[in-house]
C-alpha cells in the first residue's frame, strides 16, 4: 500500500518492446536515486505524439495521485540523479522544468532549442529549428506539476491541428502564455541515440 504521506512522482516512458525490463529494473534504480518517491511505470500505445502518449495513460496516472509527473524519453543513454532536478523544480515553483544541456551548433537542430534568462526561466523554445538561436537544448526529460499537466493535456486534445507533442505544441505554448517554464542545467553524460552516428558513439563511449 502506497504511503500517502510521501510526495509521489509518476514516471512515464514509451514502450520500445522492453516493458519487462522497465517494470523490474527501472523502479529499483529510481528508488535509489530519489527516495522516498513512489514510482509508477506506464507505457504508451501507438501515440500521435509525445503528449498523446501521456494522455492515453492519464487516468492511470491520476489513480496514483502524484504531486508531479516525471516524463522521460526511451531512446536516450544517460546517467542522472533525479533528486536535484526535482528539488530545482520545487525551488523555482515551476509549472514545468526541462532538463537541458549544451551541445554543438551542428547538433542543436536535432533537438528542442531553448533560451533562458539568468534565473534559468525559459523565454523561448523552438523545436528542431534549422538555424538554432542557442546551443542549449531539451533532453526530453520534463517534470510537470500534476494539475498543470492535466489541464494542458485536456486542452491540447481538443485541438485537431495540434501534433499533440510536448516539444512542438505544449511547451512552446506554455512559454507564449508566460507560464513558469524553467530549464534545469545538466552537465553529465547524455546521448540521444536517434541517429546511426550517435548510436555508434554511445557504444564506443561505453567501451
Amino acid at each position: 500500500m502506497p504511503d500517502s504521506s510521501l510526495p509521489t512522482i509518476s514516471v512515464v516512458m514509451p514502450n520500445f518492446n522492453h516493458g519487462k525490463y522497465l517494470s523490474t529494473s527501472l523502479p529499483a534504480i529510481l528508488n535509489q536515486s530519489v527516495p522516498p518517491l513512489e514510482v509508477i511505470i506506464i507505457d504508451d500505445h501507438s501515440p500521435d505524439g509525445t503528449a498523446d502518449a501521456v494522455q492515453q495513460n492519464f487516468l492511470f496516472i491520476k489513480n496514483g495521485s502524484p504531486d508531479n509527473v516525471l516524463i522521460m524519453g526511451g531512446d536516450h543513454i544517460y546517467q542522472m540523479d533525479y533528486a536535484p532536478l526535482i528539488d530545482f523544480h520545487a525551488d523555482h515553483e515551476a509549472d514545468v522544468t526541462i532538463a537541458a544541456l549544451r551541445v554543438t551548433v551542428e547538433e542543436a537542430s536535432r533537438f528542442g532549442v531553448l533560451i533562458t534568462n539568468d534565473d534559468y526561466r525559459v523565454t523561448n523554445f523552438v523545436e528542431k529549428p534549422k538555424d538554432p538561436p542557442s546551443t542549449t537544448v531539451s533532453m526530453g526529460i520534463y517534470i510537470f506539476r500534476f494539475d498543470v499537466l492535466d489541464r494542458l493535456l485536456r486542452q491540447d486534445a481538443k485541438h485537431k491541428e495540434s501534433s499533440h507533442d510536448f516539444g512542438k505544441d505544449i511547451i512552446p505554448q506554455m512559454v507564449k502564455e508566460g507560464m513558469r517554464v524553467f530549464a534545469y542545467p545538466f552537465s553529465g553524460y547524455w546521448v540521444d541515440v536517434g541517429t546511426i552516428e550517435s548510436y555508434w558513439q554511445a557504444h564506443m563511449d561505453l567501451l
